[in-house]
């Protein structure tokens, strides 16, 4: 295809990603991308660094790296088995807290300058022009762990 006429599309998560596209860098795109289609997502609510801190202490902890001086090094070195046990017990989109995920994407002060919503607020997005839309029904899954409120 044509690299000047590159449109970047995503459904749900990958909408989100588009979404996050548009507004990484203060809406500087650097030209790798002229549109955005997103399908079921939009720049969604983040918290900050800090409030994944408690997840990674948890996989540190699990992994046994937390009396290593550089716990992320201890990290890279830990069997793909083991650290998967690890992560599989942060929340996960159909735990009770649902949307409240650990992994999320957050705002660093360089790549995501601010909140994503801030951003838009601010007009720090993307000029280019972009497509959005939602699947019917398609948030109904994400209410199913919490049936119990």
């Amino acid at each position: 295809g044509d690299p000047s006429k590159v449109t970047i599309w995503g459904e749900s998560a990958g909408a989100i990603s588009v979404a996050l596209h548009m507004v990484a860098n203060d809406g500087n795109h650097e030209n790798l991308f002229r549109a955005g289609f997103m399908q079921s997502g939009a720049p969604i609510p983040v918290a900050g660094i800090e409030n994944g801190q408690k997840y990674y202490d948890n996989i540190v902890r699990d992994t046994g790296c937390s009396f290593h001086a550089d716990t992320l090094e201890c990290l890279r070195n830990v069997p793909y088995k083991e650290l998967k046990k690890a992560i599989n017990k942060s929340p996960s989109l159909f735990s009770y807290q649902s949307l409240n995920l650990a992994f999320l994407p957050r705002p660093d002060g360089d790549f995501l300058t601010d909140h994503p919503q801030k951003l838009v607020l601010e007009g720090k997005i993307a000029k280019i022009p972009f497509i959005t839309g939602s699947c019917d029904d398609e948030g109904t899954p994400f209410a199913l762990s919490s049936l119990n409120i």
